[in-house]
């Protein structure tokens, strides 16, 4: 959802569509820019979870895993829902499935340092983005970033796990894994995870993970919600 200077009439709704303690973390932000797109996004959250149950917007509640990541509270587990948020400036987005999900959105006009990529990206995604032509890298590299930060937000591993230890390529977008680089125990299946990412706006990127070994079984509706369409049910 594109979130712009005119949808703050918008946000007293949005407002009191959230909990006490979510309103605590919304005011903990010093800009008011960052509490209203937290506010956006949380009230699409909850606007979404409640089209999709029926279970009004007033009574979800949440936990959080171990490195961060929100889920429903256990007597919603019946729901069989998993969701996942994301934000960025200008712009809100929330996906929810019956399967592990994240979901990441990036402004893709910035002006990146490349050295980035060769810190965090896995070697054969830094020789892929260095194949592109200079005015095109900086949108490449939020392409890739939007697709890793989706994975480990699926996971709910988060920065815990070494960007370095996954790569993707594109056309179609693939993941392979490198446990050589990776301490964690266990090992990861490609064909358990689908992914798609796409531009929901100018300027911006995003990318969707979920766990699910079956492309067949997911309908993915990435139509942008309207801001005067989230309100309390």
């Amino acid at each position: 959802m594109v979130v712009e200077a005119e949808d703050t009439p918008h946000l007293s709704r949005w407002r009191g569509m959230l909990n006490p303690e979510e309103l605590v973390r919304a005011d903990s932000y010093h800009f008011a820019a960052d509490r209203n797109i937290y506010t956006a996004a949380h009230a699409l959250l909850r606007s979404m979870l409640s089209e999709a149950t029926g279970i009004s917007t007033r009574l979800w509640c949440f936990v959080t895993g171990e490195f961060g990541k929100p889920a429903l509270a256990a007597h919603f587990r019946e729901c069989n829902l998993h969701f996942n948020i994301s934000h960025t400036r200008g712009l809100v987005a929330c996906a929810i499935a019956r399967h592990e999900v994240g979901v990441d959105v990036e402004r893709s006009d910035r002006t990146i340092d490349l050295d980035i990529a060769r810190h965090y990206f896995a070697p054969e995604e830094v020789h892929l983005l260095r194949s592109f032509p200079p005015g095109q890298q900086d949108r490449v590299f939020f392409r890739f970033w939007s697709l890793k930060e989706a994975f480990i937000k699926a996971t709910g591993e988060g920065l815990s796990r070494p960007l370095d230890s996954f790569a993707f390529a594109f056309d179609p977008v693939r993941i392979t894994f490198h446990p050589e680089r990776d301490k964690r125990p266990g090992r990861d299946d490609p064909a358990d995870w689908q992914f798609w990412d796409w531009h929901p706006a100018n300027d911006c990127v995003a990318a969707v993970a979920v766990r699910s070994a079956d492309a067949s079984s997911i309908w993915l509706d990435g139509s942008p919600a309207r801001a005067a369409d989230i309100r309390a049910s």
